[in-house]
């Protein structure tokens, strides 16, 4: 901003001293003539000297005026192209204050997004491996559990084989604990041939 400021400033400076030169040279020969006719006056007519004099002091003044009426509005035009420039400045600052901002709080966002990312895979990795190391768990419990059974049936297995192959188990006594069988009738015997005969009874021997 500042070399445009300047730049400006120079370009002011030579239209100033541009017009300067030519209102000296416009308002050189009327003041020149007016300043040889008063040196051409007779001591006698004082009243033509002084009106001279006069005519001369406003044609000095009329380019004196119009040469501070030019560096005044060349002033005025430096100090609006700097307000402007100012203006314009600020805006720019703004503006860029407003796109650092959005892209500042972008930044801010897209760092949280990824710290929340890089948390919450971190929080997931965690509980799968927790649900990784529960299921293992779960199955060695169940895989003992179920050994346990298997172990516990086969011995009963085990056992229940060896008591049919050795038989009813024994009672204290040493007796058999087998069930007792009923006892059968005796058969009626019937005579012998040899019995003696009921007719030889008195047949002496």
């Amino acid at each position: 901003m500042t070399t445009v400021i300047q730049e400006k400033r120079d370009a002011l400076d030579k239209d100033g001293q541009q017009y300067q030169q030519q209102l000296l040279a416009e308002y050189r020969l009327p003041i020149l003539n007016l300043k040889l006719k008063m040196e051409n006056v007779q001591p006698s007519a004082r009243g033509d000297a002084e009106k001279l004099n006069e005519q001369l002091q406003a044609l000095t003044k009329e380019r004196d005026e119009k040469i501070a009426a030019r560096e005044k509005a060349n002033q005025e035009a430096l100090q609006e192209f700097q307000k402007a420039q100012i203006q314009q400045s600020n805006g720019e600052l703004a503006a860029l204050s407003a796109q650092f901002n959005t892209d500042g709080q972008r930044l801010v966002d897209a760092r949280a997004a990824e710290i929340t990312a890089r948390v919450r895979a971190q929080l997931e990795a965690t509980q799968a491996e927790f649900n990784r190391r529960l299921r293992g768990q779960q199955e060695a419990i169940v895989h003992s559990a179920r050994e346990a059974q298997s172990q516990a049936v086969a011995q009963a297995q085990a056992q229940a084989r060896a008591e049919t192959e050795q038989g009813w188990p024994r009672s204290a006594s040493g007796t058999s604990c087998s069930p007792r069988r009923s006892p059968r009738r005796a058969r009626s015997t019937p005579p012998t041939s040899s019995s003696p005969a009921s007719g030889d009874k008195g047949r002496p021997a």
